[in-house]
């Protein structure tokens, strides 16, 4: 982006800033000489910066804006605005990366987390309006309500605009930590055709995408203007034994929990492991292996019986399976079908109807080993009742299988006749709008009516019935040793369970903004608005796997809906010509919880014209989604790592054991509060260059989160109404302790989504961006973005200790990134320096102590190198070459994830990306 000379736009902001300094430029070479007849002076056109309602020209506000342009997006390479997003300094822990999901509620889709406060804290927008949630909620760390980023077509983008501070009282909840706004293309006219693949130098990850793009009319000289925008995206499969040398650290091949000296090894293999000794509940079902002998079967390949040591003494020989080396699935394969297409006609007056159409289809296709069986497994949940659904993980006396004459038989196996386990994920998403827009005696005014929707189908492949395996072990009629000849076979296991899922709204909208007086700094503008938006989520899981019928399967339930209205209000207030301010306020009432109000104030103050200095203090709140708050219910596996009643006082399963729990929602909950506070500046230091340092913190309190199950387990006899009644047990256990009755295993945990967290973030963003003059050509573009988060904290409740995250597990200090640019005539050249600080390998409140750790108590910092280069032949085709990690950088090793942290690291190593565009 050029600059002229005597212009002092910071280039920090709105990237049409250079288009304004290019006006200012000519309006001052083209002014009269005396003698002549004046030219009619140029008209700036005001344009809207995210962050406020406010048409100015002016680009730089008093807050912190950062732009990523279309050409940007083409230099980086990236294949998707997911990987544009996730790259951003200020995007921090607590995200959601797609590739790798099969862990997580949220099936196949990524979600962005600025400031590390999690997606459902950051607002992502379409042209300034807000955007559908994803119809499959995620308990985990709170993305109960977020958008899924893979659905937006990066094709169809004009810009990326990041406002990096709390903006609730613009636009409402979801905002506390910051907002995206995609600006999408609205004024194309022509034809343009595009197309990238990219692969790793060393085979795998390949992406190939695809896209056109057909404009026509000029609004201004034919009074319409129509285009539309179609996007093919495709992710190929990878599986981890294609990559395991590339991706496993060498010192993990000899740690699986079982410590083999082979990877991913699992006692749970396609031929059985037997045990003796095991203690059952005839009541319920429950049973575990609670002795330390166990033989293979004889079925077992001689080259898979490996002996295994953990707390097995002696060592057993077992048969073993190795999932990393047969079944892992490393990146999921994922297409995606996208249009976009917008519409402008003029009617005079200055008054024009618009509308907007997107239609996005996405499919994820995870895949898994086979379900497992046997020992520490079985309790599956019942959602419907509350309680949990056992199969006998043990053989019975004189089952076939039973190798222990006249007493059942513990044992481990996975179902490889069933199949491997897989997650297909459907998701289609769909917005239409249709608005007015106009101006009326100076004032600009526009509204708006939307309705967007997004679902999702997620099947289940080759889950095995929970009833029909019950009966087949009691009965048994299921042959483990020879599966195809069993009364009952793989057939009659299988079951192909599906989800559905719905999240939608209805929204009508209306702002008008204008001036209302003056200042000494120039004239007092406002804007003012409305919104009203109907909101409705869904999701039904499968009957079967609800009811607890489904194998070590468990999915939520979801069913509400409210009503949302808001009103806004903003100043513009130019006290002097260097001293500005920004006040906003926003109402929002909500027909399930209530209304909250939420303040801003910013001001910025320019001493000289090479200075500005600017700062910002809002209040925010986050809205309990209707997954937490309307009629709802997560089931879920969990594990009991200390039970007073019996490792307490009896020394049993003191090793811990599996049980199941469910988080349910909470109609009294009320909204997460935040305070933001940023202070700052934006100086040029020298002729086109523009240094910004902005100060940032946010408090957010009344955190919603569900309570810790340990908790409630150490205050089981409590009377408060918190714990009581929570947790809920088998009956009396009369084997464990020889002639004591002890109190049984806790069978499942009643969670309940509660105000309660506190979290405290805080930081520095830097940015430098300089033009550098190179004689006789053009000149260097060189830009430095880097944030560094200097405290963050969590308090799970308000009488716990503060867990200090900074610079722990998964949480660094410092990211950021250097580009220089070049482009000489028809040629584009392009570096960028890439750098993620390291962090230690433990989590806050842990001792980097025993195995775990691999004596390696830190995990290294993590720097790469992209190169670019384009040449463009004329003005109709433009050809890329992208080779990104140019040193080959691996991912650091990290002693607790063997198959590398991919949320902070890419795993592809050297990626070649070749693209090409045509314009017609």
């Amino acid at each position: 982006m050029n600059r002229n000379h005597g212009c002092r736009i910071p280039r920090h902001g709105l990237a049409l800033a250079a288009a304004l300094c290019c006006h200012l430029a000519q309006a001052q070479a083209q002014a009269p000489s005396p003698g002549t007849e004046a030219a009619e002076p140029a008209k700036l056109e005001r344009i809207l910066v995210t962050g406020s309602n406010i048409r100015r020209v002016d680009a730089e506000t008093a807050l912190p804006v950062q732009v990523i342009t279309a050409e940007d997006i083409r230099r980086s390479g990236k294949a998707s605005v997911t990987e544009v997003l996730q790259t951003l300094s200020a995007n921090g822990a607590n995200g959601l990366t797609d590739a790798n999901s099969f862990n997580s509620f949220a099936y196949g889709a990524a979600g962005i987390s600025l400031r590390s406060l999690g997606p459902t804290a950051t607002l992502v927008l379409v042209n300034g309006r807000r955007v559908v949630p994803y119809s499959v909620p995620d308990i985990n760390n709170g993305r109960t309500n977020f958008v899924n980023i893979d659905a937006i077509p990066s094709a169809a983008i004009q810009r990326i605009e990041v406002l990096k501070d709390g903006a609730s009282a613009i636009y409402g909840s979801d905002a506390m930590a910051g907002v995206v706004n995609l600006i999408l293309r609205s004024d194309f006219q022509g034809a343009e055709a595009g197309a990238q693949m990219r692969t790793s130098v060393d085979g795998g990850f390949g992406t190939q995408s695809a896209a056109v793009t057909v404009g026509r009319g000029d609004l201004m000289r034919d009074g319409w203007n129509w285009m539309a925008t179609l996007d093919l995206f495709h992710r190929d499969e990878v599986m981890l034994r294609d990559v395991a040398d590339r991706v496993i650290d060498p010192r993990h091949r000899d740690t699986s929990f079982y410590y083999t000296g082979r990877p991913g090894t699992s006692r749970f293999s396609p031929t059985p492991n037997y045990y003796g000794g095991v203690s059952f509940d005839d009541q319920s079902g429950a049973s575990f292996v609670n002795t330390r002998s166990g033989r293979s079967s004889p079925n077992c390949p001689a080259d898979q019986r490996w002996a295994f040591n953990s707390t097995f003494t002696p060592a057993l020989n077992l048969c073993g399976y190795s999932y990393w080396t047969d079944a892992a699935q490393y990146v999921s394969p994922q297409q995606r079908t996208a249009v976009f297409s917008r519409a402008e006609l003029a009617l005079g007056g200055g008054t024009s109807l618009f509308g907007e159409l997107s239609l996005n289809r996405l499919t994820n296709h995870q895949r898994d080993w086979a379900v497992p069986f046997g020992a520490g497994l079985g309790a599956t949940p019942n959602g419907r009742d509350g309680g949990v659904a056992f199969v006998p993980q043990y053989l019975p006396a004189g089952h076939p299988n039973n190798p222990f004459p006249g007493q059942p038989a513990g044992i481990t196996y996975s179902f490889a006749d069933v199949g491997k386990q897989g997650i297909d994920v459907t998701n289609q998403s769909g917005r239409l709008l249709v608005g007015v827009r106009g101006a009326t005696s100076g004032w600009e005014w526009e509204t708006a009516l939307m309705h967007a929707q997004d679902t999702a189908e997620v099947s289940y492949l080759n889950r095995i019935s929970l009833p029909v395996l019950r009966d087949a072990v009691l009965n048994g009629t299921y042959d483990f040793e020879h599966p195809s000849q069993g009364k009952v076979t793989a057939a009659q296991l299988r079951i192909n369970p599906i989800d559905h899922g719905r999240a939608s709204f209805t929204m009508v909208d209306a702002k008008v903004s204008g001036e209302i007086g003056r200042l000494p700094g120039g004239p007092i503008a406002v804007a003012a608005g409305a919104e009203a938006r109907h909101e409705e989520r869904n999701y039904h899981p499968d009957d079967r796997i609800y009811s607890g019928g489904v194998y070590l399967q468990v999915a939520g339930r979801t069913e509400g809906s409210r009503n949302v209205m808001s009103a806004f209000t903003e100043l513009s207030l130019p006290f002097t010509k260097t001293l500005q301010s920004q006040l906003a306020l926003r109402a929002d009432h909500y027909s399930d919880y209530g209304s909250s109000v939420t303040p801003k104030l910013a001001v910025a103050w320019t001493p000289v014209r090479q200075l500005k200095l600017r700062g910002s203090v809002s209040r925010g709140f986050r809205a309990p989604s209707l997954n937490e708050s309307a009629s709802s219910d997560t089931p879920l596996f969990s594990s009991v790592d200390f039970d007073p009643l019996r490792c307490g006082q009896f020394n049993v399963d003191c090793d811990g054991y599996n049980n199941s729990g469910v988080v349910k929602a909470n109609k009294d909950l009320k909204p997460e509060r935040s305070t933001a506070y940023a202070l700052g500046l934006v100086a040029e230091p020298l002729r086109d260059m523009t240094l910004t340092v902005d100060y940032w913190e946010f408090r957010r309190k009344n955190e919603i989160t569900f309570v810790d199950q340990q908790l409630l387990i150490d205050n089981e006899g409590s009377s408060n109404p918190l714990y009581a009644g929570r947790v809920h047990r088998l009956p009396l256990d009369t084997e464990s302790v020889p002639g004591q009755s002890i109190a049984g295993r806790i069978s499942t945990v009643d969670q309940l989504y509660l105000n309660q967290g506190r979290t405290q973030v805080r930081g520095v963003d830097v940015t430098l961006d300089s033009r550098l003059p190179l004689p006789g050509t053009a000149p260097l573009r060189v830009r430095v973005d880097m944030t560094y988060v200097d405290r963050f904290r969590v308090q799970s409740t308000l009488d716990a200790a503060w867990e200090v995250r900074t610079g722990t597990l998964g949480n660094p200090r410092l990211r950021g990134s250097v580009n220089f640019g070049w482009s000489p005539g028809p040629w584009d050249l392009n570096a960028a320096i890439n750098h993620l600080s390291g962090f230690a390998s433990t989590q806050a409140g842990q001792t980097c102590t025993g195995t775990r750790y691999l004596g390696s108590c830190n995990v290294a910092p993590y720097t790469t190198l992209d190169l670019a280069a384009a040449y463009s032949a004329g003005k109709d085709w433009t050809v890329r070459v992208n080779l990104l990690n140019v040193t080959n950088a691996r991912m650091p090793f990290t002693p607790t994830a063997p198959t590398g942290n991919t949320y902070w690291y890419s795993p592809a190593g050297r990626q070649l990306a070749v693209s090409a565009r045509h314009t017609f």
